[in-house]
């Protein structure tokens, strides 16, 4: 007999980035803003690097962002799909 026991249905916790960026929360037209130009490349790598890591359909390869310098020096993201 084995001294583990089996359980079905158990959630996936968040891992510790994906509670750094908005991504999970946001709808398609949704946006936020980062400070700097390296939060933005952090938040573009982050979608790059889940994207090469999902080997099947979830949310992370489905999502599309996309992100402008505003005219304050800020980088706004947005979700575009």
């Amino acid at each position: 007999m084995s001294d583990y026991v089996i359980e079905k249905d158990i959630p996936i916790p968040i891992d510790n980035l994906s509670k750094v960026w908005p991504f999970i929360q946001m709808k398609v037209g949704d946006s936020f803003i980062v400070k700097t130009s390296k939060e933005r490349v952090a938040a573009i790598s982050f979608i790059r690097m889940k994207k090469k890591r999902t080997k099947h359909k979830d949310f992370y390869s489905e999502i599309q962002i996309i992100s402008r310098k505003q005219e304050d020096g800020t980088y706004r993201i947005w979700r575009i799909f």
